[in-house]
């Protein structure tokens, strides 16, 4: 999804809250970052950007409108704001009420599940998939963040708003990457405890680990030819099983894996060296030469000669 979709009818208040997915390959950039206290001035006018804003509340409450709602927000609940969203205050707070917020842009933006929706339906938390192959394109599940949302580790992100505001107020070398991390962990750390709060199973069975040591292996070792006892004895585990536990995670079987990960070499080596076909076919693992120009046309629908031919 490109951008932020604003859900018509979000409840700020709780219950039914709009949530947002937050992609590993986002690239967050830090534009500014504040503290307010008690300042009447913000209380009496509208505000809006074109960035995300985030928002924790350090001494409540705080009364905030948003989305044509007025919000009294207590000390520790945070509050992410899309791009233009219009906000104010709608009631005086006391001198000592505030909160740190963050103005960051997102690219691409942050992904939407509606209000009605159970999450779990759309996004699949936590759960292994085949992007952990070499060869997949595929990424990891993306982090789930509420709108609105009280955080228990409520001290730690406030310590991590301090030094954000501090690399924003004293830029120096390369602080916008420092600040993107900070901002970076935050919003993970929320994430995580959205997991805890909707008690989602966070653990990873243990056959996903012998699944990381089953690829690990074969990345390791493709280029040459493995046996089945040489499977099990690097292993310990029976090969029916090292290839049961393989298929169930990555959806291949792991001669498919091993004939990718040939294939994937040998495209590189072709685009980067001049070599004979027939020497990249043996540095691949294949001492015939006529079966790995079969199998290389087969797979990408050219032949080792075409495919170099049309870089």
């Amino acid at each position: 999804m490109d951008g932020v979709e604003i859900v018509a009818g979000a409840n700020l208040r709780g219950g039914g809250l709009m949530l947002f997915s937050i992609s590993n390959r986002t690239c967050l950039e830090v534009k500014w970052a504040n503290v307010h206290r008690g300042d009447e001035r913000f209380y009496r006018t509208p505000h809006s950007n074109p960035h995300y804003n985030l928002i924790m509340v350090i001494d409540g409450p705080v009364y905030l409108e948003a989305a044509g709602e007025k919000l009294t927000l207590q000390a520790g609940e945070v509050l992410l704001l899309t791009p233009w969203q219009e906000h104010q205050g709608w009631r005086s707070s006391e001198p000592h009420s505030g909160f740190f917020w963050a103005q960051f842009a997102a690219e691409p933006g942050l992904g939407v599940i509606r209000d009605n929706a159970e999450p779990e339906d759309e996004i699949p938390l936590l759960q292994p998939a085949a992007n952990d192959l070499r060869t997949s394109p595929g990424a990891p599940p993306p982090l789930l963040l509420p709108q609105r949302m009280r955080a228990q580790s409520r001290f730690e992100i406030l310590v991590l708003f301090e030094k954000l505001i501090d690399e924003m107020d004293r830029p120096r070398g390369y602080y916008r990457f420092r600040a993107a991390s900070l901002l970076w962990t935050m919003l993970e750390r929320l994430a995580d405890e959205t997991l805890r709060q909707r008690n989602a199973d966070t653990s990873l069975p243990a056959s996903f680990l012998t699944y990381r040591r089953i690829v690990n292996f074969i990345e390791e070792s493709y280029r040459r030819p493995i046996s089945t006892e040489e499977y099990g004895h690097e292993l310990r585990l029976t090969y029916e099983y090292i290839c049961q536990v393989f298929k169930k995670y990555a959806g291949i079987t792991i001669t498919t894996y091993v004939q990718l990960l040939r294939l994937q070499q040998a495209q590189d080596l072709l685009r980067r060296t001049d070599k004979p076909v027939q020497d990249i076919a043996g540095e691949v693992g294949y001492e015939d030469a006529y079966y790995f120009a079969r199998l290389f046309k087969r797979t990408t629908g050219v032949t080792p000669t075409d495919f170099r031919r049309r870089l």
